[in-house]
């Protein structure tokens, strides 16, 4: 990159900028190394002292900062209107994705077929989807896997619509405290009924606690 900055020789046989320079002849002392000489209209070149002024390095950051230049779009299911930011919008093109969503619902009811070969009917949502697959016997991270959907957006949706996780354990944690109670008495701690069960540890030392 060409600096764009004009440099003079000094008496002691050193090269700096102008800018500097100037601006320290204009306070009659050497500038500090945190300070810096903003050109005001922008141009690197232009060091008349009318268009410098002192600043620190969080002021001259702002002066170049690149505007936050917004796009309004619909939103690819519901179509109401949202707004984002330009450059988010164009990495996100860049990288193949075509359509953009108000929030996490919308994002789950995405008509987008997924990148597998476990498709789904264009009239199906996402909450269709994960009823049936409950159904038939499979879990929120087996429904992800077996149709490309991320596992946060099935737990999201499985969430807000009220579905419980018919999973082997979360019929355990409806017992847990009983559980517990007898495994104790059978001699076995915190770990062991851990590794028993395969819950996390953290959750049995929290029942645990509970029933002290």
């Amino acid at each position: 990159m060409v600096n764009p900055y004009k440099y003079i020789r000094l008496s002691n046989g050193k090269n700096t900028v102008e800018h500097r320079v100037i601006m320290s002849k204009i306070l009659g002392r050497e500038l500090l190394t945190e300070e810096i000489v903003h050109h005001i209209n922008g141009n690197p070149k232009d060091n008349r002292e009318e268009n410098l002024e002192l600043t620190n390095l969080q002021s001259h950051g702002k002066h170049h900062a690149r505007p936050k230049v917004m796009v309004t779009m619909n939103c690819s299911y519901c179509k109401k209107f949202i707004n984002l930011r330009k450059s988010y919008v164009d990495y996100k093109r860049k990288n193949g994705q075509r359509e953009f969503f108000c929030n996490k619902i919308c994002s789950g009811k995405t008509r987008s077929p997924p990148n597998n070969n476990n498709t789904y009917d264009v009239g199906d949502s996402v909450i269709n989807i994960i009823i049936n697959e409950i159904s038939n016997g499979l879990n929120g991270c087996q429904i992800a896997k077996k149709y490309n959907i991320s596992k946060s957006t099935i737990y999201f949706l499985m969430r807000k619509n009220n579905i419980e996780r018919s999973t082997q354990k979360s019929e355990i944690y409806k017992n847990l405290d009983n559980i517990i109670k007898l495994e104790i008495m059978n001699d076995l701690n915190g770990c062991q009924i851990s590794k028993k069960y395969n819950i996390s540890k953290s959750v049995i030392y929290r029942h645990i606690n509970a029933l002290k």
